[in-house]
């Protein structure tokens, strides 16, 4: 029985993991070592003509090459390392449970505790330098991320009243119970930028972040170079910081590069990390420097979804990934669903109720949505290419705007039931008409983009308190962050362009501490552009099922990481890592004696083909005069004949 197509694994002197074939792989075994190397982290290296790794992505890749029906054979030194890795993972172990100990015996005395789910997230994120915390909002991924940093403490967010109302609402469950140990310092207004000293928590929103800008010679200077050593990061909801084309972008993946480099941690949070499109996720990927680790980069990224290259160009992503993709990602993000850590928790339905709207209002919209479609504006690819802006996307929008406000009548309807049933309701929106217009009703509230920050959070908590009957917020300014579990419905006259913005917003009222059965109710035009956003959401919604969806970690269970074992297992097969001989030889079995005659008869009949004609008459020159060949040019021979194989004959063998 022939033995696997050897693939050689050496320690290189960088401290990478070299990988390359050291037999000659056929067509489909390439492949299947280019999907392996490329889904676990590897990157190709010109220079050295090799695939690189780091040294905890061999377990996995192993792993991989074996399944692809190759063997994976280490050297004597990578062998060592990988042995000394599994014992230091075991100290490593050893030591982070003591660690945990001790976390928990400090939060007991406090009267405070974690729960177990969050015990084993805060480990996760100890144990490494960057991390990916992909809880289901509410969760409580700040809790955790803050037991898992040092005494120098940098937090990025967007909504710096909800973090203020964190450390000051709450002695008990803000920073000052979690972390009595970090003195909370808000920054306020242009320049105040600074890092934090021992024992402190500095606090900003991504505006007060100082900006990357570029010298005479178009070279961008790091304004974060005098970081000193030892500051931890944490960057709240880092989807929104994707885009290193904006200002808030581009300054936090400088910050988060240079906090790494002096040592610190940074931890990215989001319950939404794929916002609109699988490229988001590689973004916020790139934002913490997690590519590398995961996919090896932005090849690796579409081979694992199972991506193909589109007709203009770019990459088309199917509606569900490959079932690779969500194993992959699972190596640098942590995320655990709300249903399975509280499987008591009350559950939810969604209910879709479909209204009139004017006939004026009916007819704008729809004249203007043929007409963009006449002009080759499709909503779902102006979505799927990010195109939030420019003439088309505006005469949507305004399409969108329009709906919304004809829906006021019906919303006014369905409170005033709400109102009579004694029913407290959030109502949501992704325009502001419907939400300015609950100042038209007794005992309501509202906020928007046009409500200061500031007096947002008090707002929802005197909703909380009961003081009124319901409380109103757009999806952009109230859907993410706020507790709002008072209420057991929510009304969305509208939703947002993206399912994760419908789904934060969602999660307002079914939160820890909600006791009911939760009704999301939809507002619907039917025969509208309502129906191209459902249909993008649906296709959304199933990108990232697939992908993120996928991609979780039992409440009980560790997440998944280099055991001790598996480095083992992996060092396991050791071998001497050189490359096989490529000399020339003669034809080998029943397809290379086959192939040989044939070439030979195909090019003296002149019946090559002008594709086949050159290289293929090279082979039968070759042949004619030493009868030989190197193992890949047998393998071309082959392939090249079983074209012809209605004018010579069937190959005797297939293999």
């Amino acid at each position: 029985m022939t033995s696997p197509p050897r693939v050689g694994l050496e320690i290189h002197a960088d401290g990478r993991v070299q990988v390359a074939p050291l037999d000659f792989l056929a067509g489909p075994l390439f492949q299947a070592y280019r999907a392996a190397t490329g889904q676990n982290g590897a990157t190709y290296d010109a220079t050295l003509k090799a695939s690189m790794v780091l040294p905890d992505m061999v377990p996995g890749l192993a792993e991989a090459l074996r399944a692809a029906g190759l063997q994976p054979v280490v050297s004597p030194a990578l062998a060592e390392m990988l042995k000394a890795r599994a014992g230091e993972a075991r100290e490593e172990s050893e030591t982070s449970k003591e660690r945990l100990q001790g976390i928990i015996d400090g939060l007991a005395a406090r009267g405070l505790e974690l729960y177990p789910f969050q015990v084993i997230g805060v480990d996760w994120l100890r144990r490494s330098q960057s991390r990916l915390l992909g809880d289901d909002p509410g969760l409580g991924k700040s809790p955790q991320a803050l037991m898992s940093v040092g005494n120098k403490v940098m937090i990025i967010c967007q909504g710096k009243d909800l973090w203020v109302q964190f450390i000051s609402g709450n002695d008990k469950f803000g920073i000052k119970g979690w972390r009595p140990d970090l003195t909370p310092i808000v920054l306020e207004g242009k320049g105040s930028f600074m890092w934090p000293q021992e024992g402190q928590a500095v606090i900003l929103n991504s505006e007060l972040l100082p900006r990357v800008l570029e010298d005479e010679k178009g070279k961008r200077i790091n304004p974060f170079e005098d970081c000193p050593p030892g500051v931890d990061l944490i960057t709240d909801e880092i989807h929104r910081f994707k885009n290193k084309k904006t200002h808030r972008g581009r300054s936090r993946f400088y910050l988060g590069r240079v906090i790494r480099k002096s040592g610190g941690k940074d931890i990215g949070l989001s319950g939404t990390p794929m916002h609109k499109r699988p490229p988001d996720l590689y973004h916020v990927l790139d934002q913490l420097d997690l590519v590398k680790q995961s996919f090896g980069g932005w090849p690796g990224f579409c081979r694992a979804w199972g991506s193909k290259k589109g007709y203009f160009g770019g990459q088309e992503f199917e509606d569900v990934a490959s079932p690779a993709f969500s194993k992959i990602l699972q190596r640098v993000m942590l995320r655990r669903l709300y249903d399975e850590v509280f499987p008591d928790m009350p559950g939810f339905t969604r209910e879709i109720v479909k209204v009139e709207v004017d006939l004026k209002t009916r007819e704008i919209s729809n004249e203007i949505r043929a007409r963009m479609e006449a002009q080759g504006y499709l909503i779902e690819d102006m979505i799927e290419k990010g195109q939030f802006s420019g003439p088309a996307f505006e005469e949507y929008s305004r399409v969108r705007s329009m709906l919304a406000a004809a829906k006021i009548p019906a919303m006014m309807d369905i409170l005033d039931q709400y109102e009579e049933e004694e029913t407290p309701v959030v109502v949501f929106s992704a325009h502001k008409p419907p939400i300015k217009a609950l100042a038209l009703r007794k005992d309501w509230a509202y906020f928007d983009g046009d409500t200061p920050k500031s007096e947002r959070a008090e707002l929802v908590n005197r909703f909380q308190a009961g003081e009124f009957k319901g409380i109103g917020c757009t999806i952009e300014t109230g859907g993410e962050m706020y507790t709002m579990t008072r209420a057991h419905h929510a009304l969305f006259v509208d939703s947002g362009w993206n399912p994760s913005q419908n789904y934060q917003a969602e999660k307002r009222i079914r939160r820890i501490g909600q006791k009911h059965f939760c009704l999301y109710r939809y507002l619907y035009a039917e025969g509208t552009i309502d129906e191209d956003v459902a249909a993008i959401n649906l296709s959304k919604q199933r990108q990232a099922d697939s992908s993120v969806g996928k991609a979780t970690t039992a409440p009980t269970a560790a997440p998944v990481g280099v055991s001790p074992e598996a480095l083992e297992a992996a060092a396991a097969n050791v071998g001497t890592v050189t490359r096989k001989a490529t000399g020339r030889r003669g034809p080998a079995g029943r397809a290379e004696e086959w192939a040989r005659s044939a070439l030979m008869t195909l090019a003296a009949s002149g019946a090559l083909s002008s594709r086949d004609k050159g290289f293929g008459g090279s082979l039968a020159a070759q042949i004619q005069g030493s009868g030989t060949l190197s193992d890949k040019q047998w393998y071309y021979a082959v392939k090249i004949c079983r074209n012809y194989q209605d004018q010579i004959g069937a190959c005797p063998c297939q293999g």
